[in-house]
C-alpha cells in the first residue's frame, strides 16, 4: 500500500504523533484521507489544499494513532500512524476486521523541491515564479500552452476566453469529458493547479473584442501575452495594446486542417509588429490553396473567425508546443538559462506536406524561421501610427 501525502499533512501528522498519548485517536481535524483500493493507494491532505483534487474513484477513511488502532470502535478501514525512529512518521493500513495490518510505503509531495525538480539545471524556476502570463484564447492551442508554461514554473496566469468546453472540443483540447459544459478558463485553471498548485490564476469569461478596457488592464498587468484567439480582430487589438504597453506577445495559429501553422513573436521596438508580419507575409500565406477555410490576408467579415474543421490534435499540438517554447524563451531572455532564444520573429511549421502550395510546405515535419522588418506604413507601429 502506498501512502502519498502533502508536505503540510505530513508535518501536521508529525506534530500530532509526537505528542500523542499511548491511547486514544488522533482525531486530526481538517485532514482528508482517501483510499483507492483498485490501485492500493491512500492519499492525505489538509482542507483547503488543491493538490489531490479530482483523484478519481475513492472512499474516505479514518486516520488514527497506532495505539488507537489496536482497540475497538475504530471505523474500518483505517490508517494508523505513529512517529518513526528517523524523525518522520510511519503508517499501516487495516482493510477489514480480520486484523490484518498492511505496512505503508510513504511518499511526501514537497512542492518547493519536487514538482519542478526535473526542470532545475535547465533554468532556475524561481525566475518564473513572479512572472505573469496572460493567455487569451483557451482552445486547443491556448490550453496546451497554458499547461506547458505551468509545468515550467510560471507563477501567475490570467486566462481570458468567453467560451465553454463542448464534447467536440476534447479530441484536441487539454481538458476532457469531465469538463464538458464548463468555461474553458475554469477548466484550464484546474489543470494548471494540478501541475503547479502554488500558481495564482485569474479567469475572465469575456470576449476581448467587446471589453477593450479589460484587455488593456490585462496587458498592462502582464509580463507576456499569449494570443491564441480565433479571430484576426482580437489579434490586432492585442497587438495594439501590447505595443502601447511595451509588453511582448506570442501569437499562434493553425492553417487549414492543421496541415501547417505559425508562431509569431512581437517584442515592441524590436522589428515589426503583428500587423507588419501579416502585411509582409501576405504573399507567402496566399500560396496556401484557395479552399483554405481562413486566409489571414483577407480582412473580410466571413473570414474574421477560424471555422471549426477536422484536424489531428497532435498536429495542433506541434504548433502549440512551439508557441509555448517561444513564450518560455521570451520570459527567460537575458537570464541565465539553457533554453536559448531565436532571432526570427516568425516560425512556420509544416505537419503534412502540400507541395502544390509552394516550397514552404513541400516537406513534412519542417520548420522555417522568418524575419519581418518594421513596415514604415504600418498603421500600428509605423510612421502612420506615430504621426
Amino acid at each position: 500500500m502506498l501512502l502519498v501525502l502533502s508536505e503540510a499533512a505530513h508535518d501536521y501528522l508529525l506534530t500530532l504523533t509526537s505528542g500523542a498519548s499511548n491511547s486514544g485517536p488522533l482525531t486530526p481535524a481538517g485532514l482528508t484521507a482517501q483510499l483507492n483500493s483498485d490501485e492500493d493507494l491512500i492519499r492525505l491532505w489538509l482542507d483547503g489544499e488543491t493538490i489531490f483534487e479530482g483523484i478519481g474513484k475513492s472512499q474516505a477513511i479514518a486516520v488514527v494513532s497506532e495505539s488507537a488502532g489496536k482497540g475497538g470502535g475504530t471505523p474500518i478501514p483505517f490508517v494508523a500512524v505513529s512517529a518513526s525512529s528517523d524523525g518522520g512518521i510511519k503508517a499501516s493500513f487495516t482493510p477489514d476486521s480480520g486484523g490484518v495490518k498492511i505496512e505503508c510505503e510513504i511518499e511526501i509531495v514537497r512542492l518547493d523541491t519536487d514538482v519542478f525538480n526535473r526542470v532545475q539545471g535547465i533554468f532556475d524556476t524561481g525566475l518564473l515564479r513572479p512572472k505573469t502570463v496572460a493567455i487569451i484564447g483557451l482552445g486547443s492551442g491556448g490550453s496546451l500552452v497554458a499547461l506547458e508554461l505551468a509545468k515550467s514554473g510560471v507563477g501567475n496566469f490570467v486566462l481570458v476566453d468567453f467560451d465553454r468546453l463542448h464534447a467536440h472540443n476534447i479530441s484536441r483540447h487539454a481538458c476532457g469529458l469531465s469538463d464538458v459544459g464548463r468555461y474553458k478558463t475554469r477548466a484550464v485553471r484546474d489543470k494548471i493547479l494540478q501541475h503547479n498548485p502554488q500558481a495564482q490564476v485569474i479567469c475572465h469569461e469575456v470576449d476581448v473584442t467587446e471589453a477593450n478596457e479589460l484587455l488593456c488592464q490585462v496587458v498592462v498587468d502582464s509580463d507576456l501575452v499569449v494570443a491564441a484567439t480565433d479571430s484576426e480582430v482580437s489579434r490586432y487589438m492585442i497587438n495594439e495594446e501590447c505595443l502601447q504597453a511595451g509588453v511582448p506577445a506570442v501569437y499562434g495559429g493553425a492553417y487549414e486542417r492543421a496541415f501547417a501553422g505559425e508562431v509569431v513573436r512581437v517584442i515592441p521596438d524590436q522589428g515589426g509588429c503583428y500587423a507588419c508580419v501579416r502585411q509582409g507575409m501576405a504573399r507567402v500565406v496566399r500560396s496556401v490553396s484557395a479552399d483554405q477555410v481562413f486566409d489571414y490576408t483577407e480582412d473580410t467579415e466571413d473570414n474574421d473567425t477560424f471555422q471549426a474543421e477536422p484536424g489531428l490534435g497532435m498536429d495542433v499540438g506541434f504548433i502549440a508546443m512551439i508557441q509555448a517554447k517561444v513564450a518560455l524563451m521570451t520570459l527567460l531572455r537575458n537570464e541565465n538559462s539553457q533554453v536559448g532564444d531565436i532571432e526570427a520573429q516568425m516560425v512556420v511549421w509544416t505537419n503534412t506536406p502540400r507541395p502544390e502550395d509552394g516550397k514552404l510546405f513541400s516537406e513534412p515535419m519542417a520548420r522555417y524561421f522568418i524575419n519581418v522588418p518594421k513596415s514604415p506604413d504600418c498603421v500600428a507601429c509605423g510612421e502612420l501610427a506615430e504621426s
